[in-house]
């Protein structure tokens, strides 16, 4: 299995993170209004990660919002109306991070956008069937938002260091998850990357048994899984 990708976004994207702001739901909504002000064409931004979760009412604030859009052409709308609303691009980072493949916007309030294009962090594909999936949350102007859905949400925590993360994913199968979606994204991932979901997913359903004291019903299933796949790249 392929961990350094994973590795280095947890490092690098959060050393700072017990220092920076936290933004709630109507910090998320402000700034997404600014953003389609000078925007001239219509765009889907599908917001994931705590952003979503915050949209959604499932946890209070974030620190960051990730924001994918489908393609290029987007992507530099997107960028060019956020440099009219303040925004301005992280352009020192480090030679690790270009790698993740991810455009850091930030104002002057603190308020931290990282944009994808289809793909995140080198490891989650967004395709059709997530958009499908996706929760439609309002438009602002020409700006589409669209929310991740929870099952969704809680494969992509799976493959993070944070211990916050475990902690959204413990408020996410609190609410209910259709495990049979879980199930087929994995194997959808397992074939547009070189990351083996069930391996990931298997050592984070072991942790948040053990720190909230719960018994996931289906995570044998996905261990199984898990071990098949890896003994077949041996």
């Amino acid at each position: 299995m392929n961990f350094e990708n994973c590795v280095s976004y947890t490092e690098l994207h959060y050393m700072m993170d017990d220092q920076r702001k936290q933004f709630n739901a109507e910090d998320i909504e402000r700034t997404f209004h600014s953003l389609s002000i000078n925007l001239k064409k219509p765009i889907v931004g599908l917001l994931i990660g705590g952003g979503a979760m915050s949209l959604k009412g499932d946890k209070p604030s974030t620190k960051d919002v990730d924001l994918v859009v489908r393609n290029e052409e987007d992507f530099k709308d997107f960028l060019s109306c956020s440099k009219s609303a303040g925004f301005v691009e992280k352009s020192e980072v480090s030679h690790e991070y270009q790698k993740l493949n991810t455009t850091v916007l930030v104002n002057p309030s603190g308020f931290h956008i990282d944009l994808f294009v289809r793909n995140v962090c080198n490891r989650l594909v967004i395709h059709d069937g997530i958009m499908k999936r996706a929760q439609r949350f309002r438009a602002f102007g020409h700006l589409e938002i669209l929310l991740m859905a929870d099952e969704d949400l809680f494969l992509s925590k799976s493959v993070t260091e944070r211990s916050r993360d475990l902690d959204d994913m413990y408020e996410l199968y609190k609410k209910g998850l259709d495990e049979a979606i879980i199930m087929k994204e994995m194997r959808i991932q397992d074939g547009l990357s070189d990351t083996v979901w069930e391996a990931f997913l298997t050592m984070k359903l072991d942790e948040l048994e053990n720190r909230f004291t719960i018994n996931v019903p289906w995570k044998r299933i996905v261990e199984e899984r898990a071990v098949r796949i890896l003994e077949d790249e041996q």
